[in-house]
């Protein structure tokens, strides 16, 4: 479903922009099938491994109470992003400069379209994939403890499950922050710096929360700048 959306949402990105052509459509949406499938994939499964958050929508528990804490937790960090976004940026909306993206947030609706692909893409890859996979990364460098026990007269040699190392989430929300900054080259520093902060929504409460502070920070930020 999160690769369907991300897909549907640049079909719909490529639409606005002007003249795409049923081939160029369905190729978009083969292209996220095949490349956001395993990792959505790879994610979910790190993530149960070592016991962090995926899909709050998938926890036990009434749809109701599943979805509460999502929506307070994404509601509140995209407002405080939003907030430390202006502020890093200075308050300067007479920017000399745009984007590439800029064509595509020339009306309410592009600029909608690009938040929701945005929050859909970056969350599935730096906060659902690549925190699980530092994590897991972080585990394997790391001496393993075997455990001897005895039972009935013979000796088993055992490994202890894998559970949630703090050190290795903390390695890994600086190392995906470091990288969502990299990714964001007109505006690095502030990315990284605000990046924690949607790590914590995803550790928190899923990528359901990740993903609805990131699209709420990035409407704040397009209707103020763009």
């Amino acid at each position: 479903a999160l690769v369907g959306a991300a897909a549907a949402l640049a079909v719909g990105m490529e639409a606005s922009g002007g003249g795409l052509a049923p081939r160029p459509a369905v190729a978009i949406a083969v292209s996220y099938l095949f490349v956001g499938a395993p990792i959505v994939g790879f994610g979910v499964w790190a993530a149960v491994r070592f016991e962090l958050p995926t899909f709050a929508t998938l926890a036990p528990g009434r749809c109701a109470h599943r979805l509460v804490e999502p929506v307070a937790v994404g509601l509140a960090v995209g407002l405080l992003v939003s907030a430390a976004s202006v502020a890093l940026a200075g308050g300067d909306v007479d920017q000399p400069w745009r984007p590439w993206f800029w064509r595509r947030i020339q009306t309410p609706g592009g600029a909608a379209l690009l938040a929701g692909h945005a929050a859909v893409v970056e969350e599935t890859f730096f906060r659902l994939f690549l925190i699980p996979f530092v994590v897991s990364l972080v585990q394997r460098l790391r001496p393993r403890r075997l455990r001897l026990r005895v039972r009935d007269g013979r000796a088993r040699v055992s490994a202890p499950a894998a559970a949630r190392p703090r050190a290795a989430v903390a390695a890994a929300v600086v190392v995906s922050s470091l990288l969502f900054g990299l990714a964001h080259p007109f505006n690095a520093l502030p990315a990284a710096l605000l990046a924690p902060l949607l790590a914590y929504a995803y550790l928190r409460a899923g990528v359901e929360a990740a993903v609805l502070a990131h699209f709420l920070a990035d409407m704040v930020v397009f209707v103020l700048y763009f």
